[in-house]
């Protein structure tokens, strides 16, 4: 997952686990938590910049592949929309 800081991209983390769902997910959510806990710019990519704001011969591409119902026990769906 790209990190990054004021629209560039400044490093990256990369997550290996039970499969390419969950590591996608883990990266994704643990970049934005810790960058609204440290509040110091750094982060995922911007919305504006992110590859799902394409849609290519009608298909949307992703910018990150966060699995459906991830959490048991939780009404919590799509943990990766909106951050």
């Amino acid at each position: 997952m790209p990190i990054y800081r004021g629209g560039r991209v400044v490093g990256g983390v990369g997550v290996s686990g039970d499969g390419v769902d969950q590591d996608d997910m883990v990266a994704f959510l643990g970049l934005h938590q810790g960058a609204q806990r440290r509040g110091n710019g750094f982060g995922n990519a911007p919305p504006d910049m992110r590859a799902d704001r394409l849609v290519p011969q009608g298909s949307r591409l992703r910018y990150v592949q966060c699995p459906q119902a991830p959490f048991l026990d939780s009404s919590e769906q799509d943990a990766c929309a909106g951050k």
